[in-house]
């Protein structure tokens, strides 16, 4: 599927650990946003993967599964708070459940039909704190620890995101002879 910002903010706030935060819908709001408008540029996020099957050259589409460790608590470390934690661990998990399954599509080359396995190669932080601190602000979540959050919150989602790893398919057009390429895609 799609990524899409309701899905992933809803899956945050059902993740919830902090029952009756007032500010947990609109962080949530933020990330979806921001997590879906960085996601798409190949600047930001990019999936590299190998292709088996017949020369030629094709397009690729497949699935991404992410690994879900604590990378979000490990950036929530240099946050102030008792709070922090449970906030770290609500937005692991909605981010863990929202983004598995979340679909890739690029080209194939060297391989024009067969299959293909692929893994996200570049997952680039720095540009999503940008956006997440645009999103954040729109939304009044403003003051002295909004950078910090952004950045924690920016650390651990691409830290995430460099876990995802994906098989798929290559259509095109092909020859008979076996061959291997490469392949790149992006995050849809």
């Amino acid at each position: 599927m799609a990524l899409t910002s309701q899905a992933i903010s809803s899956a945050i706030f059902g993740s919830s650990l902090i029952p009756g935060s007032q500010v947990l819908p609109w962080i949530a709001y933020s990330i979806g946003e921001a997590v879906v408008a960085w996601a798409s540029a190949p600047t930001n996020v990019l999936v590299s993967g190998v292709s088996t099957g017949f020369v030629g050259a094709g397009s690729v589409s497949g699935t991404l599964q992410f690994v879900s460790a604590d990378q979000m608590g490990i950036a929530f470390l240099s946050l102030p708070g008792q709070g922090a934690p449970l906030l770290a661990q609500t937005i692991q998990a909605g981010l863990a459940s929202s983004l598995n399954s979340a679909q890739y599509q690029g080209t194939s080359a060297g391989v024009g039909s067969g299959s293909d396995v692929s893994k996200v190669s570049l997952a680039n932080s720095a540009s999503l704190y940008g956006v997440l601190l645009g999103k954040m602000s729109g939304q009044k979540l403003e003051g002295l620890s909004a950078p910090l959050l952004a950045n924690a919150i920016a650390t651990g989602v691409a830290a995430l995101f460099l876990t995802g790893f994906g098989f798929g398919s290559v259509t095109g057009i092909a020859g008979n002879v076996p061959a291997v390429g490469t392949s790149t895609s992006l995050v849809l």
